[in-house]
């Protein structure tokens, strides 16, 4: 990570100019392992999903007060 942080502080911000190999393939691995770990929710019942989210901050937000 050392070796990363030091090459990207010599690259340009925002887009301009190409990055490293080296952090261009870090980027690729971890958007691969990104898509095994956290498969696409097309298709699902989104709605479900945002109910189950509710109950989960109204939960939260009961314990805290």
């Amino acid at each position: 990570m050392g070796e990363l942080t030091e090459r990207k502080s010599r690259t340009r911000e925002m887009g301009r100019g190409a990055a490293p190999e080296l952090i261009a393939r870090f980027i690729d691995r971890e958007f691969a392992l990104a898509v095994e770990e956290f498969p696409s929710s097309r298709g699902r019942d989104r709605d479900a999903a945002k109910v189950k989210a509710a109950e989960f901050f109204r939960a939260q937000a009961l314990a805290a007060s």
